[in-house]
């Protein structure tokens, strides 16, 4: 069990932001990023899941976490690259499940507060 802390990243010459954290797996515990002045966010979810599932998780006071949504209804988790609906001040990714050892999993949130 370890402590995954996000690496963040600029990008210049596009104006956005990532923050990847790698090769979480079961038991860890990802920090969460505080970077809700983003306003326009996707992640990417990837990796082997075994039988976990792995969710993306928001929070106002990085303290209270819940599940964030593509598109107000549908919950983002399992692999894939998926629009991010709200805007909390701090995300984070959560594997939820009962122990894998085969879970390896990458997620990189990008953000940016440019429209188009």
């Amino acid at each position: 069990m370890s402590d995954i802390n996000p690496k963040i990243e600029e990008q210049h010459n596009n104006k956005t932001v990532t923050a990847t954290w790698e090769n979480i797996q079961t038991g860890d515990t990802p920090i969460a990023v505080g970077l809700g002045k983003y306003r326009i966010k996707s992640v990417q979810i990837l990796g082997t899941l075994g039988t976990e599932g792995v969710v993306l998780q928001g929070s106002n006071d990085n303290s209270n976490f819940v599940g964030l949504t593509d598109d107000g209804s549908t919950a983002i988790s399992g692999a894939g690259l998926f629009n991010v609906y709200e805007n909390p001040a701090f995300l984070k990714p959560v594997v939820d499940g009962n122990g894998d050892s085969s879970t390896d999993i990458t997620v990189i949130i990008a953000m940016s507060s440019l429209i188009g």
